[in-house]
């Protein structure tokens, strides 16, 4: 009796195919937190343990997250753009017809090193709109119907063509101090302009892109009207590098009050334009929208 009765468990045990009941999922680093551009490695285990177990991994998030699913694992890496947020892992694993999904949060932190995120399309109340570039006509007369001009120093040169609305502006540094830029001048024309006042503005505000898929770095010039010097160009206030991201639009607001010199006269300026300088050999090019001064102080 005793045989038979384990001859027929051992053909029980045989039959019966295993599922999980319960599914636990891990992070590491088990900080649960992540860099936008950075990975993360959420794992599952099962109870029981199942090898034959199938998993089907998602997420849940507001930003584009790439994922690298093998089994039991998955790499999370969140988009470079992502703002910060909370996200959620999901999984859901399969033994014999039975399923068990169970997720996981996480957090995404904004990449270390972009620029502060600003709104691409702000109300421009009381703006002043220099340069919108929106047909040809605007590389050589901006919105103020002043000209537009460029120039070059070191062998430099800046290219600018118009392109579905925007500037591309295509440069080439042969040599180590290569430059060159574009003007946008306030009023009159080149070699006869005329003071122009910006005293209650406080920012220049400016959208910038990659035209070529690559990084590269531009800067914001302010000049002042000196009839007494040459070409009529008096102190000259020059912006920290502005960061130009090689896949996404990113706007920049300067305070005047950072980036003009002590003793530049507002009331008396002559324009504002893009300068570029680098490497030596250095080429490539970028995309400009929107060159504008917002009225205030400027923080």
């Amino acid at each position: 009796m005793k045989k038979l009765t384990l001859l027929f468990a051992v053909f029980f045990l045989a039959g019966c195919k295993p599922t999980v009941h319960d599914v636990f999922l891990h992070i590491r680093p088990n900080i649960g937190e992540v860099m936008a551009g950075r990975t993360i490695d959420v794992f599952a285990t099962t109870y029981p343990v199942v090898k034959t177990a199938t998993y089907k991994w998602s997420v849940k998030a507001n930003c584009k997250v790439a994922m690298d699913a093998k089994g039991p694992k998955v790499t999370l890496k969140p988009d470079k753009f992502c703002v910060q947020q909370d996200a959620t892992a999901v999984v859901t694993v399969t033994a014999n017809g039975k399923s068990v999904k169970k997720s996981k949060k996480f957090s995404i932190l904004e990449a270390s090193d972009l620029p502060p995120r600003l709104d691409l399309n702000p109300k421009k109340t009381g703006w002043l709109m220099i340069n919108d570039y929106a047909d040809s006509a605007h590389l050589k007369t901006n919105n103020m119907k002043a000209t537009v001009s460029t120039w070059a120093m070191g062998g430099g040169l800046c290219k600018p063509e118009i392109e579905k609305g925007v500037m591309k502006l295509g440069y080439t540094l042969p040599l180590a101090g290569s430059m060159c830029g574009v003007m946008n001048y306030l009023a009159g024309e080149k070699g006869e302009s005329k003071p122009y006042d910006i005293s209650k503005y406080g920012r220049v505000s400016v959208k910038l892109r990659s035209g070529d898929g690559k990084r590269h770095e531009i800067r914001v010039i302010v000049v002042e009207y000196d009839a007494y010097q040459t070409a009529n160009q008096g102190l000259v206030g020059e912006s920290k590098p502005l960061i130009v991201l090689e896949d996404r639009w990113w706007r920049y607001e300067l305070p005047l009050k950072y980036t003009l010199p002590e003793l530049f006269d507002r009331t008396r300026t002559k324009g504002i334009g893009l300068k570029i300088k680098g490497k030596e050999g250095e080429k490539g090019s970028i995309l400009v929208d929107d060159l504008a001064l917002i009225p205030g102080e400027g923080k």
